[in-house]
C-alpha cells in the first residue's frame, strides 16, 4: 500500500493498491458505518463488481450493488434520481458508505448522490479509468448535465479516500486509455515542463502500458491536481487552471450530444485553446508546434463528424462555467509548464473575432 497523498488541505487520501485485497478499504468500510452500496456502470459492474462485494463480504461488511448504464448520457439528474430511490428501496440510511466503483461518470455522479442523500454520506471513489485516475475523481467536483451543459448542477464534495489499482487498467480499451492523456498532457502544460519532457520522452512506455513509467505519470498528476486544488477548493481564482481545454471540450461535448468522448474533446480543446494563446502572443510558435506534435502522437488527432454550425457552439460557450457576462473566458498559456494569469485572473475574456478564427481553425483541423 503506498499512500501518494492526504498531507494537503482540501485533498482526499488517495492510495496506490489492489483494492480486492485492501485492508485500508476494510477499516474505511468498517470505520462507523457497516452498510456499504456499490455504485457502478454495466461495462465495469461485470468485471469487477462482484470480486469487491467479496472483498468487503468476506470481512462481514453488508454490501449492495447498484449498476447503470455505462456512458456520459447517464451523468443526468434522472439517473440520480434513479439511485436515490434504490437507495431508498435497500433502506439505506446515515449509515451508509457509497463506493464508487468506475470512470469519471460514476465517481461524479455517486459523488453528487453521496453529497445530498440524507444530507450527505461518506463516499470513497475506485476510478476504473485512466482519466478518472488522473483527473476526474481527484479534487471533490461532483455533477451532473443538463440540456444546457456540462456539469452544471453538482457540488464540491471530497471522497473519504481513493484508490488507484493500476491493474484495473489491463481491461481499459486502447483508445479510451489513450485520449485519457489529455488530461496527463494538460496537467503538465499548465504546472510542470519536466513533466512534459517526461511525457515525450516515455511516448513508446506508455503506449504499451509499462506500469513502472504509468505509476510515475499517475502518481504526477494527481500531486499536481491536489496541490492545485489544496490553494483553491471551490474555483474562486488558481483552481481554473484546470480548465485549460474545456471550454472548447464542454461545448463539443454539449453540442455532439456526447457522442465524442472527453478525452478526445479535451485533446482538441487544448489544441485550439493553444492555438489561441498563441494567437494573442502569449504562447511562443516552438511550444505550439510541440503541443500539436504530441498530441498527434499520442493519437489523438482524429477527426470526427459533426452536423452543427458555428453559432452553435458560440451558444454552447454562453453556458460555460467560467462564462461571465455572456462572454466565454479562456484559460492560456504563456508557455509550457505556465498558464497565463492576469491581474489575478487565470480564465480570461477573449474577443469574438480570436474566438471565431479559432473555431475555424478547428473546424480546417478536425470536422470531416
Amino acid at each position: 500500500m503506498d499512500k501518494i497523498i492526504g498531507d494537503l488541505n482540501s485533498s482526499s487520501p488517495i492510495y496506490f493498491a489492489d483494492v480486492f485485497s485492501s485492508v485500508e478499504l476494510i477499516q474505511l468500510c468498517q470505520n462507523k458505518f457497516q452498510n456499504v452500496v456499490i455504485i457502478t456502470d454495466d461495462n465495469v459492474g461485470p468485471l469487477y463488481a462482484l470480486k469487491l462485494q467479496h472483498h468487503l463480504h468476506s470481512h462481514k461488511i453488508n454490501t449492495q450493488i447498484i449498476a447503470i448504464p455505462a456512458g456520459e448520457k447517464s451523468k443526468s439528474r434522472t439517473m440520480k434520481t434513479f439511485i436515490e430511490d434504490k437507495l431508498f428501496a435497500l433502506n439505506c440510511g446515515r449509515d451508509t458508505t457509497i463506493v464508487a466503483l468506475g470512470g469519471g461518470v460514476i465517481t461524479d455522479l455517486a459523488g453528487f448522490v453521496a453529497a445530498t442523500y440524507c444530507r450527505g454520506i461518506p463516499v470513497i471513489y475506485i476510478p476504473t479509468t485512466l482519466l478518472a485516475m488522473v483527473d476526474a475523481a481527484i479534487g471533490g467536483k461532483t455533477g451532473v448535465n443538463t440540456d444546457y451543459g456540462k456539469n452544471l448542477v453538482g457540488s464540491f464534495t471530497q471522497p473519504k479516500a481513493i484508490f488507484i489499482d493500476i491493474h484495473v487498467l489491463t481491461t481499459l480499451p486502447d483508445d479510451e486509455y489513450l485520449y485519457a492523456f489529455s488530461e496527463v498532457i494538460k496537467h503538465a502544460l499548465i504546472y510542470d515542463e519536466q513533466y512534459f519532457k517526461f511525457i515525450e520522452l516515455n511516448l513508446n512506455h506508455i503506449k504499451k502500458r509499462d506500469h513502472s513509467i504509468l505509476s510515475q505519470v499517475i502518481k504526477r498528476s494527481c500531486e499536481i491536481k491536489s496541490i492545485i486544488v489544496s490553494e483553491d477548493e471551490k474555483e474562486n481564482s488558481k483552481r481554473e487552471i484546470l480548465n485549460f481545454g474545456h471550454t472548447i471540450a464542454h461545448a463539443l461535448e454539449s453540442t455532439c450530444n456526447f457522442t465524442i468522448s472527453h478525452g478526445q474533446a479535451v485533446s482538441i480543446g487544448i489544441i485550439v485553446e493553444a492555438y489561441i494563446s498563441n494567437k494573442q502572443g502569449l504562447l511562443p510558435d516552438d511550444d505550439f508546434h510541440r503541443i500539436k506534435k504530441i498530441i498527434s502522437h499520442y493519437g489523438m488527432s482524429n477527426k470526427f463528424k459533426n452536423d452543427f454550425s458555428k453559432s452553435a457552439l458560440l451558444k454552447a460557450f454562453s453556458m460555460d462555467k467560467k462564462t461571465r457576462n455572456h462572454i466565454p473566458r479562456f484559460v492560456l498559456l504563456e508557455k509550457i509548464g505556465k498558464a497565463h494569469c492576469s491581474a489575478g485572473n487565470y480564465a480570461l475574456p477573449i474577443n469574438n473575432k480570436t474566438v471565431e478564427q479559432a473555431i475555424d481553425y478547428m473546424f480546417m483541423m478536425y470536422m470531416e
